[in-house]
């Protein structure tokens, strides 16, 4: 408790340029990461950490979705050839789509349907748009949308081979051969919020010792007598509550939609602080 009354203290903060009061940098900022740590470990463990379980069977059930059983394409010397009537198109429900990029479960029963790829190996590339398709398959090439722009990526540098629903899951169990992949990703995603921690301690060390800079900038147009060690004491407890209090206003709703916009806010709030410190300091060391 005294620790915290402290902190809004103005002679706790003038002792630590005196080095009368110490203030660790470092713990400050494992405390500060740690907040801000919180709310991505609970989207990874909530939302991510369900979708990596059981990976593969999973997949395997999208492949059912989304790819035909009757589809069969081959490719041989560069060029297409199927076994359906063309112009074809591949489909997936909207909701599906969405699912996989909200990491989200969706009504399984609903009807509308977005066109993924359509295949016509009489198509041409210039006639893309009439296919209302996120891909076109024709008999030379695939085409697609990238960066608002139409492009063209030929087949003549693709291996022969054949494509069908089988063909797919079995490519699925080859690359997760022994349950490699759902190991890998289930064991990265746990581990995630300790390199989230790790980086957010590193970057807030970072900022720290950049507004130690600023501030030792300020103490040495004032001719204070101050070190650089205590000025970086100094300018990390000027900016542990500020920070904090940012950090936490992140959780909530209002705030968090606005806070990154604003972010540039707490620098200067921070070097406001700091610099009323050492103008206070300066008085008091001149009426002493």
């Amino acid at each position: 408790m005294n620790f915290v009354k402290n902190l809004f203290s103005v002679k706790y903060y003038t002792d630590i340029l005196t080095g009368h009061s110490h203030f660790k940098p470092i713990l400050a900022a494992i405390f500060l990461a740690t907040i801000l740590t919180i709310k991505p470990s609970i989207f990874i463990f909530k939302d991510m950490y369900p979708v990596v379980q059981n990976l593969e069977k999973k997949t395997l059930a999208l492949v059912d979705e989304i790819y035909p059983q009757e589809l069969e394409i081959k490719i041989a010397s560069g060029q297409v050839s199927t076994n359906v009537t063309e112009p074809y198109y591949v489909t997936v429900r909207q909701e599906t789509l969405e699912g996989l990029l909200s990491l989200k479960h969706e009504d399984q029963n609903t009807k509308s349907k977005i066109r993924l790829l359509a295949i016509d190996t009489k198509g041409k590339a210039d006639e893309f748009e009439r296919y209302q398709s996120l891909a076109l398959l024709t008999e030379t090439s695939v085409v697609y949308y990238r960066d608002n722009n139409v492009n063209i990526y030929p087949l003549r540098e693709i291996k022969d081979l054949t494509v069908n629903r089988d063909a797919i899951k079995s490519k699925v169990k080859n690359i997760n051969k022994d349950n490699r992949i759902e190991k890998i990703t289930v064991v990265g995603v746990l581990l995630a919020p300790f390199f989230i921690l790790s980086w957010l301690i590193t970057a807030k060390l970072i900022v720290f010792l950049l507004l130690t800079l600023i501030v030792y900038l300020m103490i040495r147009i004032n001719q204070l007598p101050i070190g650089f060690k205590n000025t970086f004491r100094y300018a990390s407890a000027v900016s542990f509550i500020p920070t904090l209090i940012w950090s936490l206003m992140s959780f909530i709703p209002f705030f968090s939609k606005n806070i990154f916009a604003t972010s540039y806010l707490l620098p200067i709030v921070i070097l406001g602080l700091a610099y009323s410190g050492l103008n206070y300091f300066k008085n008091h060391q001149m009426n002493s």
